[in-house]
């Protein structure tokens, strides 16, 4: 039978083999992650293929290219902006074929609209320039 000193030394001795295992699992799945990362870094054709760039990143892309994009038209409308009826989902439904620099996906939105000054929305095509690699928006523009 243990006694109670005993079976606090015990305890104190299965926490620190549980701390090691915690540790070595830890370390463990960090190298994993960064053997993962290393094998998944893109090739130069693949940062520069533009349906490469849509099918690996479109989604991701279009979808922080949406949450900019209010923002974006409000700073450049002169007086109002809309979008067309449907999903905030769908804005960005294209993207270009050639790429502006490796990694850089352009999303393309034919659906919002600036409002000139007698009231009426006119169509705008709204591009998003978004940086695979870092993983953010670099920029919107509007051509007329």
């Amino acid at each position: 039978m243990l006694t109670q000193a005993d079976k606090k030394k015990l305890r104190k001795q299965l926490i620190i083999i549980g701390l090691a295992v915690a540790i070595v699992a830890f370390v463990h799945h960090i190298l994993a992650t960064a053997d993962t990362e290393a094998s998944q870094q893109l090739t130069a054709d693949q940062l520069n293929d533009s349906k490469y760039l849509d099918n690996r990143y479109g989604i991701s892309a279009a979808g922080w290219c949406e949450n900019g994009a209010d923002d974006y038209l409000r700073s450049v409308a002169k007086w109002d902006f809309a979008w067309d009826e449907g999903d905030k989902d769908d804005r960005f439904t294209q993207f270009r074929t050639y790429v502006k620099s490796p990694g850089v996906l352009t999303n393309i939105s034919h659906k919002a609209k600036l409002q000139n000054g007698f009231g009426v929305y006119k169509h705008v095509t709204l591009t998003c320039d978004y940086d695979t690699q870092a993983k953010k928006v670099i920029g919107y523009h509007i051509e007329k």
